[in-house]
């Protein structure tokens, strides 16, 4: 021959070289595969190989480049392999240079099997921005009670809650604002005998509880009456310790007791 191949030599003829191979010089008897990340990109007769395209990637010798299937991107050309999205993110399509953030309500840690999607928050827990790798369990006070929540809601009143869900106010506990944690007792001298109450009820005049969380109220035993002081306190007393005679009242020891003599 009197000229060198400007690509490589088969048998007495030049010819090209195949796809993702390349005669990088001058009467070669043979091609060259195209390393990981690079490929000719569908053309013959080429003198060296390109690198893939960003979103692509080409993980062996002498293969083309293809686009990063869905849950995976590529944001720099050349790549041999591509990457699986970022926790908190995720990609639906292929071809990705980059990944989308997870939508509010949703989240995506780095255990999901799934690359593709997001995952609605559970119920009594929300994730209140983009990109979440977990969602957060609503404080206390507070519950969610729908899939793929953005925010939490306070316990309405008569009911409490913590750790994201919110139960009725249980015998002889109210509450009567809302946001609360816990139920309150009732006071001694009050009772609640209903769930999911607002309040707690007096006992009737000749009963008492001298407890807090009472549910009922019980009777004074005979020879004791039913003494109310002021603020919400009940207490029932002898009537050898009291100066008061049956079927009288008076207000003592402060302005706002209140002494009523019970008869058994």
């Amino acid at each position: 021959m009197s000229e060198l191949c400007a690509r490589y030599i088969s048998g007495s003829a030049c010819e090209s070289c195949p796809l993702n191979s390349v005669a990088k010089d001058f009467g070669q008897d043979s091609c060259e595969l195209c390393p990981p990340g690079r490929s000719t990109n569908g053309f013959q007769r080429s003198l060296e190989c390109e690198a893939c395209l960003v979103g692509y990637q080409q993980p062996s010798f002498g293969l083309n480049c293809t686009m990063c299937p869905a849950g995976f991107f590529r944001p720099v050309p050349g790549a041999d392999v591509c990457q699986n999205c970022d926790p908190g993110t995720f990609g639906n399509s292929s071809g990705l240079t980059t990944c989308a953030l997870c939508e509010v309500g949703k989240y995506r840690d780095s255990l999901s099997l799934s690359s593709t999607t997001c995952f609605d928050c559970a119920i009594g827990t929300f994730t209140p921005g983009l990109g979440r790798e977990q969602c957060e369990v609503c404080p206390s006070g507070r519950f969610s009670q729908s899939l793929g929540a953005t925010s939490c809601t306070p316990c309405a009143i008569g009911s409490a809650g913590s750790n994201g869900t919110c139960a009725s106010c249980s015998l002889g506990k109210f509450s009567n604002v809302e946001g609360l944690d816990s139920c309150k007792p009732c006071d001694p001298g009050k009772f609640n005998s209903k769930w999911n109450q607002t309040t707690c009820f007096s006992c009737q005049p000749g009963t008492h509880t001298a407890d807090l969380g009472s549910s009922v109220c019980s009777n004074c035993s005979a020879g004791r009456l039913f003494l109310e002081l002021a603020p919400s306190r009940v207490i029932s007393v002898s009537l050898e310790d009291s100066p008061l005679v049956l079927g009288t009242r008076a207000v003592s020891p402060g302005p706002s007791a209140l002494m009523q003599v019970v008869q058994e």
